[in-house]
């Protein structure tokens, strides 16, 4: 196509927290066409489809459904697509991009559940004509959140494809997202199963009212 891999710049502070512009390069040329057939290749019959912004959106629609999408860099999202996730993963930035800045705006336009990563805080989970639960977080020494939340879309989708409930989901996507700020960059804190697994039952009990956000 001509053009250069997708790339990001990442600033991080002195508290952890980071800022990343995407060129997305390649990757913006990927065409809908393109991705049914690598999806029924790769997907087994359990498998869970992960979409991100950084393709196109009509890409993303053609990935099927229903899929987890993280929602990242955020923009605009027809209602068609919505309704095709199963579960939609921003962060507390993100998604004030999204229907008026509120979890129940997307849930409005079709979303089955929204969980916004909220850092330090925890994580908060969204279901239609459901209160609100929310998970504190694992407590942890952040040295760098860049890869947080790759972790907590990638801990979603391994509940979801074992056929976990979104709580559980919220809850392992609590722990991987803490752990993989450990490390420096988005592969230095990432998590094995086996360690997840260890240290869940070390997580703050969630639900309604856990934390006030």
């Amino acid at each position: 196509m001509g053009r250069p891999t997708g790339d990001a710049v990442v600033l991080v502070d002195a508290r952890g927290e980071n800022v990343i512009a995407v060129a997305p390069g390649a990757n913006s040329t990927l065409r809908a066409d393109a991705v049914p057939r690598s999806v029924a290749e790769l997907a087994g019959p359990r498998g869970v489809v992960v979409a991100s912004l950084e393709i196109p959106v009509g890409a993303v629609a053609a990935a099927g459904g229903p899929f987890v999408l993280n929602a990242a860099p955020a923009r605009r999202l027809p209602a068609a697509l919505l309704c095709r996730c199963a579960a939609v993963v921003l962060n507390a930035r993100e998604i004030a991009a999204f229907a008026g800045g509120s979890a129940e705006g997307l849930l409005a336009q079709g979303a089955g559940a929204v969980l916004v990563t909220r850092g330090r805080l925890g994580m908060e989970l969204w279901q239609p004509e459901r209160p609100a639960w929310r998970q504190p977080a694992l407590p942890i020494d952040a040295a760098d959140t860049v890869g947080a939340g790759d972790a907590s879309v990638a801990a979603v989708a391994v509940t979801l494809a074992g056929g976990g409930a979104l709580e559980a989901a919220a809850r392992r996507a609590a722990v991987a997202g803490a752990l993989a700020t450990r490390g420096a960059g988005a592969r230095g804190g990432l998590s094995a199963a086996d360690e997840l697994a260890r240290l869940l039952p070390q997580l703050p009990p969630g639900g309604p009212g856990a934390y006030q956000a």
